[in-house]
């Protein structure tokens, strides 16, 4: 009965806490009306990433940073902006096309309740 237990536990916590601690970033809203090369976005949950399409480039954030001109805050935070800061020197900068925002989604519930094989683990250890 421990040995089941135990196979139990170890079972559980590979499968159950990488799934618990996982966070998705999942596209929220896609911003194609900019003005004054700047976007604004208020999210519901914490902003993760952002990206940034320029002519035919896409520069894409993970965190509070600019690169090449094109400047994203708000990373980890519910509000964002994403603006053109300045021509620089060294690289040919052009207006933003648009803006796509993704957010931090959270499937703990989802997952774990809809987790099947568990099932088959009950039904092996006759609970």
């Amino acid at each position: 009965m421990k040995f089941k237990a135990l196979l139990i536990t170890i079972i559980l916590s590979l499968v159950l806490v990488p799934i618990a601690s996982a966070s998705l970033c999942v596209f929220a809203w896609k911003d194609d009306d900019i003005k004054d090369n700047v976007s604004v976005y208020d999210a519901e949950t914490a902003i993760c990433m952002v990206e940034i399409k320029a002519s035919t480039e896409i520069f894409t954030f993970t965190e509070d940073s600019c690169h090449d001109g094109y400047c994203v805050t708000g990373i980890g935070t519910k509000s964002g902006v994403a603006t053109l800061e300045s021509m620089t020197r060294d690289c040919i900068v052009h207006d933003i096309s648009n803006v796509s925002w993704y957010v931090s989604h959270d499937p703990t519930l989802v997952c774990i309740t809809s987790f099947r094989p568990l099932s088959w683990l009950a039904r092996f250890f006759r609970f």
